[in-house]
Order: structure tokens, then sequence, then C-alpha cells
């Protein structure tokens, strides 16, 4: 059976993977044993100048996606897909015909409306990923919202801390959720390191470290919680809303190199539930890696 036929009459698919009119009214497809997935892609303040590049990573035993360019405001809809986890990266497409990046505008935030799945997505505005949940017939968005970048020109992996760029954010940041300073423990949990002569599995495994409040909140910092000779790992605060932070750590050592993106989500004073994406490199090959972790509070210092 062609794909085409699974999806609803009301949607038509085109050859490159995308959808060229709207989701279904219910918000979910009706595919047996599988679901579909959305990108929208925004500008904050809302009007900017901007084009988007989307790419649906491939998986096993399925050809490259050829991108797919979107005006700001625009939506893509994938195809019908599997149920299980699939990425999608989304960049500021080139401003000019040399292929310049538009250096102008970095993605500032990353929101999915499946939070209260049994499988949420999880995304890293920092790199532009999205890394969807897919359950059967769930339909789920991720929507990327890109503003003018910031002085320190760095990207969105160092945000601007001003309350005002925080759309949850006023003044001292009231109402915002803390987790307690001192001993933390790190539990992560199994998965793969994906590269392209195969998988490698990763036991579950544990860490232990201090975690300390800066900034009044805007800012973490965790030690020993990710690797025991990473350093310290900066945590900057996203959404003050739903206690949400992100950072980037990078690791070299034993001949291999590793930039993980992180995100935090407290969800207690002494619990937060977290996640990462790692692109590694080692032995001329490239890896990657995305593992959700819990962290608990064990004790004052």
């Amino acid at each position: 059976m062609a794909m085409v036929a699974l999806l609803p009459a009301s949607l038509v698919v085109a050859q490159d993977d995308t959808v060229t009119s709207s989701p279904p009214a219910s918000g979910a497809p009706a595919m047996s044993g599988l679901g579909q997935i959305a990108v929208t892609v925004l500008t904050e303040p809302p009007g900017l100048a901007a084009a988007f590049r989307i790419v649906r990573e491939a998986g096993a035993g399925e050809a490259e996606m050829t991108p797919v360019e979107l005006p700001a405001g625009g939506t893509w809809f994938s195809g019908p897909l599997s149920v299980g986890t699939h990425g999608v990266l989304v960049t500021v497409a080139p401003a000019s015909a040399d292929g310049e990046p538009a250096d102008s505008l970095q993605i500032l935030a990353v929101s999915c409306d499946d939070a209260h799945s049994a499988t949420p997505s999880t995304a890293f505005a920092a790199v532009g990923r999205a890394t969807f949940g897919v359950d059967e017939a769930e339909f789920i968005t991720c929507t990327f919202t890109t503003g003018e970048r910031t002085a320190s020109g760095v990207g969105s992996a160092e945000p601007s801390m001003d309350p005002a760029a925080d759309p949850g954010a006023s003044g001292e940041l009231t109402g915002l959720l803390l987790p307690r300073e001192g001993s933390w423990r790190a539990t992560n949990r199994r998965t793969v390191v994906v590269c392209a002569s195969g998988t490698v599995a990763v036991k579950r495994t544990r860490d232990r470290g201090t975690l300390r409040v800066r900034d009044e909140g805007r800012v973490l910092i965790g030690r020993g919680l990710t690797d025991r000779g990473s350093g310290p790992l900066r945590m900057e605060l996203q959404d003050s809303g739903t206690a949400t932070y992100q950072g980037t750590q990078t690791i070299r050592g034993g001949g291999a190199s590793t930039r993980i993106t992180f995100e935090w989500r407290v969800v207690s004073e002494v619990r937060i539930e977290g996640s990462f994406h790692a692109d590694i490199t080692a032995g001329g090959e490239d890896c990657t890696m995305d593992r959700e972790f819990d962290l608990d509070h064990i004790g004052d210092d």
C-alpha cells in the first residue's frame, strides 16, 4: 500500500516527505501503527524576514530526505512515520546565493506539544534539533522560535539572561521553581550510541556531584554530574514557567571529542528530569547519542 493512502483524505503528501495542507481536525492521524509529526517555524518578534531549512534524519533503510525550506510562520508536515524516535534538524536558511548563513538570526527556543505523552519529545535550541517520540496514531508539533542574535554572538547555546527575553520571566522571576543546592545523584538510563558502522549499547550509570544556584535562579552550575573529568556544567534558564534549563559541554580525551547539549526540567526542589543529545567523533567516525536521566538531591553540604 502506498504511504499516501494511509493519510486522511484532507492531506496530500509530496515526494519530499512534506504535507502541503493542514493536519486533520482531530489533531491525530487515523493510522494503524503509525504517527505523524510537524514543525512550525516562528520569529520573535513576529514579522522578521527569515527562511528555515528542515531535514528529517533518515532512519534505518530510509533514503536521505531532501531539505525543505519554509518561510517564517510556515509548518512542515511529515508523511506517515513508524512508532519510535525521529530526529529533525532546523537551521536558518542561507541569506544569499553563496551559501553564507543568516548570521543575524538564531534559534531561541523549541517547544513540543506532547509533554504529557508516554514518550515525550525532546528538543535542543542550541543545536536546532528535536527528537520526536512518536506513539501510534499520535500527531506531534514542535515549534522553533527564532530571533535576533544576541550581542555576544555565540548563539542560543548561551542565550541572553535578560528577563525580557524569557516569556515567563519578570523582574526577580517570582514563582520560579528552584532546586536545592547541595549534593545530587545523576542516574543515566540505558541507551545506544549510533554510528555509521552500527550501534553500541550503553549501560545504566550513576554519577554524584554538586549543584549551585546563581543569578537568582537564571543559572544552575553542576559539577561531577555528567563526567568526572568534564568540568562544571553551566545551565541557563530557557522557560521560567516550566523551569527548563539548557547548556552545552565539550569533552575531549582518549582520541575522542564529544559535544553534548543538555536540557534540565526542575520538577521539585529535590528532583530534576533531564535529557541530552551528544555528537561524538572517535577514530575518524561520527556518532550520536540521545539519553534521558534523573537528578536527585541526596543531601545538603
